[in-house]
């Protein structure tokens, strides 16, 4: 189960975020409020009491799963607080706040790049907290047209993963958590839909095989637990299902921008390519084809808030290979 924080004190945080975020005077306000959030919710994360980096009972089996998703869970409620100040902050918040969500998501995400010894699935578990927050304020940003704080929270914040540094949009990959227990991430996404646990005998059935994969886990978790972020800002089911996987083609034409514009020549993690790749599987338009075509018909306003480099070559050419990466995930899947 998820441990989360007292709702009074949570409900009592986003109202008084609301109250600060629209005053000019008061950047100085909401900066001490996220700030002093995010610093409890550091020393929440390296608590290694709460959050071990190795466990005698982590084996490869139902259990050892059990206890990764526990952790997981475990890190979901220490982020939540956070979760919803970048919903919160990036839907309502303009550019003087923009530096905000920079040092924010920066912040968070060193707590995954200490240099800790441990099993390597629970030390790769580090990085769901960066994961939650940044997908939150992305999707709220993303809703809102709010495309600087956009580039400030994904772009802009640069984080150490392997010894590299890379920004946010390809340190914050869907599969970064759980590249080791490919099966965690499929529990979380049940358990978030049904708000029960999962049994071991189901566990099982998912290692076995004899229970199907998923396509997207990642992207499934995701969007059920992120949901009681948005339940005032996007109170429809189905607006917000459109909303995430239209964020999800933004962000992969972000990721492959940042890819196609990096240099040094080592190692960088390609796009993720989401929920969108089979949710609309029956559409003869893709849902990338469509917020391409957006894209390109707001490219002035995208460029100006400084996406893409403010390039529209840089743009043109993200759109294509994420238009080429989509279609091989389909492939794949189908």
């Amino acid at each position: 189960t998820v441990a989360r924080p007292h709702p009074l004190d949570l409900t009592a945080l986003i109202a008084q975020l609301k109250k600060v975020l629209p005053a000019a005077d008061r950047v100085i306000d909401v900066e001490d409020l996220v700030t002093t959030e995010t610093e409890r919710v550091v020393e929440s994360v390296m608590d290694l009491d709460r959050f071990p980096t190795s466990a005698p009972s982590l084996t490869n089996d139902a259990s050892g799963v059990r206890l990764l998703v526990d952790q997981s869970n475990r890190y979901v409620g220490a982020a939540e607080s956070l979760v919803h100040l970048a919903a919160v902050g990036l839907t309502y918040g303009g550019s003087s706040h923009d530096h905000i969500w920079t040092r924010m998501i920066e912040r968070v995400g060193r707590t995954a790049d200490k240099q800790l010894g441990g099993q390597t699935a629970l030390l790769a578990l580090r990085h769901l907290p960066t994961l939650l927050v940044a997908y939150a304020g992305a999707l709220a940003a993303i809703d809102r047209g709010n495309f600087r704080g956009l580039r400030a929270l994904m772009i802009d914040a640069v984080i150490t993963v392997s010894g590299a540094e890379l920004p946010v949009i390809a340190a914050a990959h869907t599969w970064r958590p759980f590249g080791d227990a490919p099966v965690v991430p499929t529990v979380l996404a049940i358990e978030a839909e049904t708000g029960e646990e999962c049994p071991l005998e189901r566990i099982e059935l998912l290692l076995s095989g004899r229970e199907g994969k998923r396509y997207t886990p990642g992207s499934d978790f995701l969007h059920a637990q992120l949901r009681d972020a948005f339940v005032r800002t996007i109170p429809d089911e189905t607006r917000f299902t459109s909303t995430f996987d239209r964020a999800e083609v933004m962000l992969s034409f972000l990721a492959n921008d940042a890819r196609l514009a990096a240099t040094g020549g080592g190692y960088f993690p390609p796009a993720h390519y989401g929920a969108f790749t089979w949710r609309n599987k029956f559409s003869q338009d893709t849902l990338e084809a469509d917020v391409a075509d957006e894209c390109r018909a707001n490219a002035q306003q995208l460029l100006d808030a400084g996406l893409f480099g403010g390039d529209q070559s840089r743009l043109e050419a993200a759109i294509d290979a994420a238009l080429e990466g989509a279609a091989e995930a389909r492939e794949r899947r189908w």
